[in-house]
This record gives C-alpha cells, structure tokens and sequence, in this order.
C-alpha cells in the first residue's frame, strides 16, 4: 500500500473540514454542548489548511484586511496602556474586529465543491429551526407566544437569525423549485410553511430594530427588482408581490402581540425627547431609554480618544465610568447596544473605516461575481440580508456576539462562494455542477 501524498492529505484534509463544518453549524445553536467544540476543531483544520495553502492565497484583499485589523488592535491597545493605565487590559484583545473575518476559513473551505454554500446555508438554517424547541424552555415558549431569546442571550438574537432566514427563503424560493422540478408542489407547501413559522418567531421575539431592518431590508428588494433590474419582467413582478405578501402577513402577526404597541410607543417617546434636546426626560426604564443614554455615554468617551479608541476595555467603560447610568444599569449592562458606537469607542476612527472597507470589498466583490455568473438571486439575498443587518446592528451589538458573528461569517461566505469567488486554487477539485 503506498504512502498518501502531500496533495492527497491536503485533499482530505479538506474534505474533513467541510463534513466538520456542516456538522458543527447545524449544532451549533441547538445543542451548542455538541456543536461549539466541533466548530473550534473546524476551525483548527482550516487554519492548517489556509497555512498550508499561504503562498497561493495570501494576497486576497481579505488577509490584508485581517492583518491591519490585528495591527488596529494592537495600537488601540497600546495608545490606552499608555494614556490610560487604569482603563488598560493587561493584554491586547484581537476577537472584536478578528471575528468579523471568520467567513476567511469557512469560505476557503467551501471551494471543495460547488454546490457546498448551499448544502451550508441549509443545514445551518435546518439547525436553527430546530433551536426553539431544544433551548431555553423548549416547546413551552413557542406555544405560549411570550417574548423569549429561546435560550439565547435574549430576543433581539434569534429575531436577527429568523428574520435572516426569512430573507433566505423568500429569495432562493425559484432556485429550490428548479432544483426539485419534480416536487414543485411540495416545495411550495414547506416553503410556506417554514415561512409561517419564521414569521411567527420573529413576531414573538418582537424586536424592533430587526422588524425595521426586515422592512426596510424587503422595500429595498422591492424597488431593485421592479425598477432598477434591467429589462424587469413578469418574474420580478410575482416577486414583488410576494414581498408585499410577507410584509403584510408579519405586520399582522405582530400586531397581534399585546405588547407590540406598547414597545413602539416608548421608542418614539425617546426619540421624541432626543430630537427636542430633553435627554433628562427620557427614562432609564424602557429598553430605549437605556440605549440612546448609552449611545451618549459612548459619543462622550469616543470623543476622548476619537482615532484608536480604548481598546477592548472601552464600550464597557462608558457604562461603568457614568455619572448619569443608574447603578442597576452599570451592573447590568456592559455594551453600548450599537455595533458602530461601540467600534468607535473601542478602535476609533480608524477601526470603522476598517469595518466600512471590509463591507465595501465583501459587496464589491460579490456584486461583481454575481453580474460574471448571472447569480441574480445571491445578489438580491445580499442586498436584502444586508440591509437588515446594516440596520439591525444600530441598536444591538451583534457584531461582537456569537450569534452574529457566526451569522455573518456563514452568509458572507456562503455568498462568496456562490457569486463564483475563489482565494486561490485548492488541492480540493471543485464539483463543476451548476453554481
């Protein structure tokens, strides 16, 4: 029997990662005692490989972009330790920007075959859906309808997922029905079905900065099809009508919700109050009372170290350095509920540029795949699943939490892949089956 060689390794190498990952995604959520170790060993595959792979794949903009958020980091880290002892971590933290680029691993490891985004994003949702019912208080929370993060941090966590996979099915509804050309009814039939189901979890979750992405994230489908897709046909008018169709049915199940208007009617208080110049009015007893004294609290330490922040100490240290934050909410909370304030505050100016040139070349570059390889609908679910968490991530930090970082890193990814974009040439030869 003869001895593998170094390409056969890196093959199956590769091909172990790719198993590892469906596995660890799908549980990630709905049994995370299972499902989080096996993402930390796919992980540590795919670094082996990238590191082995180095040479062929170094110069994607995307590793200069991780290695200046590491040097960001660094600085932000130091310019504290020097001014500001006292605020200091003993040692550099590189997690906040780092995990913004955790789709690197996840995509190099898709380029073992084609057909892999698809197979990702499927089992991740499949494993999402299944949260509900084995976190938390399981079957109890759903029946009951009472808001609930269901076992999650808290709501606004798996609004932000479901709404994602709303998007999803919404967008990729034509590709499955191609795909089973045979079961088109029953496509049809589960896709509504899961819809109905999405649309009721995001309506017991009832978070209000993810139903405002969601909207506005759909509007923003709407308008691309029906009036800036070249040559619009009867295809983006049934598409259109299908968004209004969602719409109006999620803005029916949330008004069902007994405290829906009561959370409305308190963030257009405050925000009242804060276009009118009255922050003492406005109460440090609703959710967004909290938030926009936090944002304060974060504007006034952003402006004391506006180019490299505080480091990772900073977000915390505006909450538990104020004079004004009651002492329950410097206990209690320790992030500013705004992913961009808190950026700021942690690795200034300079750090959100970097984020903003991330996005730019993630868009970039799947907006032009998707033109190359007429992907029409990953550059819609873009659009749509991007907007929603542009928006979603003004008043929560789901940039710096597991739940949106790992989000985040499988969509990216998944649509690099699908929009036909490639690091550099793997061991892995990639099924040529359509895209």
């Amino acid at each position: 029997m003869s001895a593998l060689t170094g390409t056969e390794i890196k093959k199956h190498l590769n091909l172990f990662s790719l198993y590892l990952m469906y596995c660890s995604t799908f549980l990630y959520f709905n049994n995370p005692t299972l499902g989080q170790p096996a993402f930390k060993l796919f992980l540590i595959t795919s670094i082996i490989s990238i590191l082995w792979h180095l040479p062929q794949i170094w110069r994607s903009p995307a590793f200069f972009l991780f290695g200046a958020a590491i040097l960001i980091q660094i600085a932000s880290w130091m310019v504290c330790k020097n001014n500001f002892p006292q605020y200091a971590e003993s040692d550099p933290d590189f997690k906040r920007l780092g995990y913004l680029f955790l789709f690197i691993p996840i995509a190099w490891i898709l380029q073992a075959n084609n057909r892999a985004p698809w197979m990702l994003l499927f089992v991740f949702f499949v494993g999402l859906c299944i949260m509900p019912f084995t976190r938390g208080e399981g079957l109890s929370e759903f029946i009951e309808a009472k808001r609930s993060g269901f076992g999650l941090r808290n709501a606004q966590h798996p609004a932000l997922m479901f709404a994602t996979l709303l998007i999803a099915l919404l967008v990729f509804f034509n590709r499955a029905r191609r795909h089973f050309d045979n079961s088109s009814s029953k496509i049809i039939m589960a896709f509504t079905a899961v819809s109905a189901y999405c649309i009721s979890i995001i309506a017991i979750t009832n978070t209000r900065g993810v139903l405002l992405g969601l909207f506005i994230g759909m509007a923003a489908l709407l308008i691309h099809r029906l009036f800036l897709t070249p040559g619009a046909n009867k295809r983006n008018h049934k598409t259109g009508v299908i968004v209004l169709l969602v719409a109006c049915l999620s803005s029916s199940a949330l008004f069902l919700s007994d405290t829906f208007s009561q959370r409305w009617q308190g963030a257009f208080d405050a925000a009242d109050a804060l276009l009118t110049g009255n922050l003492e009015d406005i109460s440090t007893r609703s959710n967004s009372g909290i938030r926009l004294h936090s944002w304060v609290e974060g504007l006034h330490w952003f402006k004391q170290s506006p180019w490299l922040g505080w480091g990772e100490n900073g977000k915390l240290l505006a909450i538990k350095e104020s004079k004004v934050l009651p002492d329950t909410i410097r206990s209690q909370f320790g992030h500013l509920h705004n992913s961009y304030l808190e950026t700021l505050v942690n690795n200034g100016i300079i750090g959100f540029t970097l984020v903003l040139c991330l996005y730019g070349w993630l868009v970039a570059t799947i907006t032009s795949g998707c033109r190359k390889n007429g992907v029409a609908d990953v550059s819609s679910f873009m659009l749509t699943a991007g907007t929603l968490w542009l928006v979603a991530n003004i008043f929560e930090s789901f940039m710096f939490y597991k739940t949106g970082v790992l989000l985040f890193g499988i969509c990216s990814a998944a649509l690099l892949n699908a929009s036909g974009y490639r690091f550099g040439t793997t061991s892995v030869k990639a099924n040529q089956g359509p895209p």
